[in-house]
């Protein structure tokens, strides 16, 4: 198949999927129903095998059908559905706008096999030992989630504030601010160096991320070996002219031997549409290169000869990291002991949203994609930092202290595209107990400060959280736990500082309370006579 129609629609349909993507997580003003994010969604591969896994329904199927057009086209998925591929494409384009001379950089370069297929093998130990963090870390989804999340959407918003103040000065309210909450800064270390990692790699080697570090190009590439249709070159035809191999951004594509290699083709159609000779086509595989054999047996050579520069190399990285984050951990240690708090928070387990049934089972699904994070309407949803261990970092959590939960809201349980979340009904949620409320009575403003208060039992929506007397004609909190959900709203208006006096300790599996029992209004009853 030869034709310039098909760069043509692949670029087309990518920069769909890229807009679709950028809406989803840039949807500050909550323009798209939550109802549709599972369709959204359905195509993304980890997302989808991770929620098949877990619960072997149909609607969870979507990496299935990205199998089967592998396996007939080829690796289609990393240039048509993967919105982080699609975003390398935009930074490969820019790159190329300001280094105009030097247009076609890319050249062939050999397959780093070692690491692709040893990290692929060590995400799916870490799977079967109940750990997605590494998985959670290279997921092309999950990686363009937190960059459009923490980058993307802060510079959004605050543009919009801005444009919003203008505009209110002049009497136009079209536009509104929106509260900017951004997370604690410590968790930015990963996805910042996650991002420098894939910028360096996309403006070096065009698609090297794609065909060396993540799990899904590694399972599209070995399955991508059986293609049907496929890029292949013809030999009649091909003058060895070089400009197939120098615009191929996953540098596959080896003029010498006049070969393609299937595995790391991303099906982007740049060479068809750049070659003059009709010397490289899309179509049927036409079977095996005869200097397939010794280019391999080539590459292995050289591949064993660069593995100890490499190991060693890694083994800096490994250090350096660790080191790292071994000082944050110092610092918020020593941040913790200079607190002058009476009764500091001690909480054991962090509260896991509505729907995710256990930590254990959230942390096993979730790939801290940030979706759940930003359908949140209060923002109580945050990505963690370690509350969930050093593995679980950016897996999103309550913070109560930001705000509150709302009674009636199902919205993460509706969009989570891994199972992490399950999805409730409203009925379901208002009895849902992610957590308890608890009472630290030497932190409450009526002990310490002799003052009424009762914040905590005011906004307390299944009255859990009531008053009962003191001292002095003052009342202080009672929870009853079994009519407690763990919504924070009493530990978000507590105003107890530096600590609060009422905080929720998150349940290591969800439990059911009790529905609070609603005291029908009886109109007191006048013997007398009419009084009118």
């Amino acid at each position: 198949m030869k034709s310039r129609f098909l760069k043509r629609f692949r670029v087309f349909f990518s920069v769909i999927t890229l807009l679709i993507f950028s809406l989803i997580f840039l949807d500050f003003r909550k323009i798209i129903s939550s109802s549709f994010y599972s369709y959204i969604t359905y195509f993304q591969f980890i997302p989808s095998l991770l929620k098949f896994i877990d619960s072997f329904l149909l609607i969870s199927s979507g990496f299935i059908i990205v199998i089967i057009l592998t396996l007939i086209f080829g690796r289609i998925y990393c240039s048509f559905l993967c919105p982080l591929g699609v975003l390398q494409d935009v930074f490969i384009y820019i790159r190329r706008l300001f280094n105009k001379r030097r247009k076609n950089k890319f050249h062939f370069s050999k397959p780093l096999n070692w690491l692709r297929y040893s990290l692929l093998i060590l995400v799916l130990v870490l799977f079967i030992i109940h750990n997605v963090f590494l998985l959670a870390w290279i997921d092309p989804y999950s990686i363009f989630g937190r960059t459009v999340t923490l980058y993307f959407k802060p510079v959004l918003i605050l543009l919009n504030n801005s444009i919003a103040e203008i505009l209110n000065n002049a009497n136009n309210y079209f536009l509104y601010k929106v509260p900017l909450i951004m997370p604690d800064i410590t968790i930015y270390f990963i996805p910042t160096i996650t991002l420098i990692l894939i910028l360096w790699m996309t403006f070096k080697h065009g698609r090297l991320f794609c065909n060396s570090i993540c799990p899904v190009g590694a399972i599209l590439g070995i399955i991508s070996k059986k293609s049907l249709i496929r890029i292949n070159i013809n030999r009649d035809a091909c003058n060895s002219c070089h400009l197939c191999e120098r615009e191929c951004k996953a540098e596959c594509i080896d003029i010498e031997n006049q070969i393609v290699d299937s595995s790391r083709c991303v099906a982007c159609f740049n060479c068809i549409g750049i070659c003059k000779s009709s010397g490289i086509n899309y179509n049927f595989n036409i079977g095996n290169n005869p200097k397939s054999s010794e280019h391999d047996k080539a590459v292995n050579v050289q591949n064993k000869l660069s593995a100890e520069t490499s190991y060693n190399n890694r083994r800096f990285f490994l250090k350096n990291s660790l080191t790292y984050i071994s000082g944050f951990l110092l610092i918020n240690k020593i941040k913790a002991n200079e607190s002058n708090s009476p009764a500091p928070i001690n909480r054991l387990n962090p509260v896991t949203p509505p729907g995710s049934l256990s930590i254990e089972h959230f942390t096993l699904h979730c790939t801290a994609c940030q979706l759940c994070v930003n359908v949140c309407p209060t923002k109580v949803l945050q990505p963690s930092y370690l509350q969930y261990g050093i593995t679980g970092i950016m897996q999103p959590t309550m913070y109560f202290n930001i705000a509150l939960c709302n009674y009636d809201c199902t919205k993460c349980s509706e969009v989570c595209p891994t199972g992490a979340i399950k999805k409730l009904s409203i009925e379901e949620k208002l009895i849902e107990q992610t957590g308890i409320a608890k009472f630290l009575k030497n932190n409450c403003v009526v002990t310490n400060m002799h003052k009424d208060c009762g914040a905590c039992a005011e906004h307390c929506p299944t009255k859990a959280c009531h008053m009962v007397p003191y001292k002095d004609d003052l009342v202080i909190p009672e929870v009853t736990e079994n009519l407690c959900i763990g919504c924070g709203a009493c530990e978000y208006a507590c105003p107890a500082k530096p600590y609060k006096a009422i905080y929720v300790e998150g349940n290591k599996v969800h439990q059911k309370a009790q529905k609070p029992i609603e005291k029908e209004f009886e109109p007191k009853q006048n013997k007398e006579d009419f009084p009118f």
